[in-house]
C-alpha cells in the first residue's frame, strides 16, 4: 500500500476534483459507489476513478509502479470485491456503467 501512495502525482485536491467531476459526469458515480461499497479504501476508491475515467491499462500500470500483468490481477481482485462472476463481463465495463 506505501508503495502505492510513493507512485501518484496526484494531490488531494485534484482527487477531489476529479471525484467531482466523475460525481457529476457519472450520475453521483463515486457517491453510489461509497454508498453501495463501503469497505472501499480511499486508494481502491481512487482505482475505481482511474478505471472509470478510460485510462488504458498500460498507462496505468506504471502509476502504481507494477507491471501491465499485475494491474491486470488487481483488477481481477476487484472484480471478486464486487462479486462480479461472470467473465464475460470486465471490472472496466463494470464501472462504466455502474
Amino acid at each position: 500500500m506505501e508503495k502505492e501512495k510513493r507512485n501518484f502525482l496526484l494531490n488531494d485536491t485534484l482527487w477531489e476534483d476529479i471525484e467531482e467531476y466523475l460525481n457529476a459526469l457519472g450520475n453521483g458515480f463515486v457517491t453510489r459507489l461509497k454508498n453501495e461499497h463501503p469497505s472501499l479504501t480511499i486508494d481502491e476508491l481512487r482505482f475505481c476513478m482511474l478505471l472509470r475515467l478510460g485510462f488504458a491499462t498500460k498507462k496505468l500500470a506504471p502509476l502504481y509502479g507494477i507491471a501491465e500483468n499485475s494491474f491486470k490481477q488487481k483488477q481481477n481482485k476487484f472484480k471478486l470485491k464486487f462479486g462480479l462472476t461472470d467473465s464475460s463481463i470486465s471490472l472496466r465495463k463494470y464501472l462504466q456503467s455502474y
